[in-house]
């Protein structure tokens, strides 16, 4: 058990069940400020979000859409990039492919923003799909930091922003949480255990298979 102040506590949205109630405040957030706050998503853009299938990035995905921009995506999974697809994904790309990049920009022209938790060598490929005034906002670097270091001159020639993101405001809460009751928005719960199962969903975290939220039930 834990006290908080009342003002943190929120009202269950009344379209939605506990379970995905429950999958909103930190996934959702999180992509809400990468989203909304740093890369200011605004109808007609294109934005790539990458690893697919994470409960940020599955969020990510229902902001950008909802806010009239088209969405791209990559992942290391054909299933997760064809149910990215089945969310309103305009396409998507296996980062394992040689030259995916090139692939993106096939498909897209180039973006206007870049959401990504990676980092890693793949950063300065990424980078290059970034069309001139692109924003890289990353909320991680599961794949460590590029062996290489930065391309600089990519960068102030093309006028990209980078920008570190991570959780976010009461006030960001509140203007999600009035986003997601206005417009119905429903979290992707991959699965829902009980409490007393908490071990097998961590081994199902720990596969990488799932897309979207997985979810612990208080049942007592």
């Amino acid at each position: 058990y834990i006290c908080t102040p009342a003002t943190d506590v929120y009202d269950k949205p009344t379209h939605l069940s506990w379970e995905q109630s429950a999958a909103i405040p930190l996934a959702g957030l999180t992509s809400w400020r990468a989203v909304v706050t740093h890369a200011e998503v605004k109808p007609s853009q294109k934005f790539l979000i990458t690893a697919a299938g994470s409960g940020v990035s599955t969020f990510a995905i229902q902001w950008v859409l909802g806010h009239g921009a088209e969405v791209y995506v990559t992942s290391g999974s054909e299933e997760k990039i064809q149910k990215a697809k089945d969310m309103g994904a305009s396409g998507g790309v296996n980062y394992k492919e040689e030259g995916f990049t090139g692939k993106l920009m096939e498909m897209s022209g180039g973006f206007d923003a870049i959401i990504d938790s990676a980092g890693g060598d793949g950063l300065n490929a990424l980078l290059d799909t970034l069309a001139n005034g692109g924003r890289y906002i990353f909320f991680g670097a599961t794949l460590g930091l590029p062996s290489t270091g930065l391309e600089i001159p990519k960068l102030f020639f093309r006028h990209i922003r980078i920008q570190g993101t991570m959780m976010g405001s009461p006030s960001e809460f509140a203007a999600m949480m009035k986003y997601v009751s206005d417009n119905k928005i429903e979290p992707l719960v991959h699965e829902s255990f009980a409490m007393s199962d908490a071990t097998q969903a961590h081994k199902l975290m720990e596969s990488f298979s799932q897309m979207g939220k997985i979810v612990l039930r208080n049942e007592e």
